[in-house]
């Protein structure tokens, strides 16, 4: 499946494994699935052109989902660093469960994009976080402003490139 095929298409439900296992001695790994409508189960993709992996979600992936858990995760500056924080919040899964997508975002070269739903909220992935953070798996971006803002409004959007 192509980046460009994911224009329109539902989320469903998405999917993280991330276990606090010290990768290297000092990272923890994490993992994204996004079930779209039709079943079809994908990862999130690194760039704007090419192939989104079609993928299976394994048996110790758990969905973000569960109704009294929902939870946000994303980056707070501190003196001059960006630090990661996990907290609970008010996000109500309406703002992702059944939204369409409408855009593919990229900030860098070496993070992976972020999907921006019908609602304006935004959904990408760390694969790799310092160890203990919480910050590898789910990355939750609630507006586009708030995206812009923490990486000094430099970014590219698929639908810009397809006119």
């Amino acid at each position: 499946m192509e980046v460009s095929e994911l224009i329109g298409r539902t989320v469903m439900d998405v999917h993280q494994h991330a276990p606090m296992n010290s990768m290297e001695g000092w990272l923890d790994e994490g993992d994204v699935w996004l079930t779209l409508n039709g079943g079809t189960v994908v990862g999130v993709p690194f760039a704007l052109e090419g192939e989104v992996h079609v993928r299976t979600i394994p048996p110790e992936a758990g969905s973000i989902f569960p109704a009294q858990r929902a939870v946000r995760r994303g980056y707070r500056r501190c003196w001059m660093f960006w630090n990661p924080f996990t907290e609970k919040t008010e996000l109500d899964i309406s703002e992702l469960r059944g939204q369409r997508i409408v855009d593919v975002i990229t900030v860098s070269d070496e993070r992976y994009a972020y999907i921006t739903l019908g609602s304006g909220s935004l959904i990408s992935m760390n694969s790799v976080a310092p160890h203990g953070t919480g910050a590898a798996g789910v990355e939750l971006v609630r507006t586009l402003r708030e995206l812009e803002e923490r990486w000094g409004g430099d970014v590219q959007r698929l639908s810009q490139r397809t006119r």
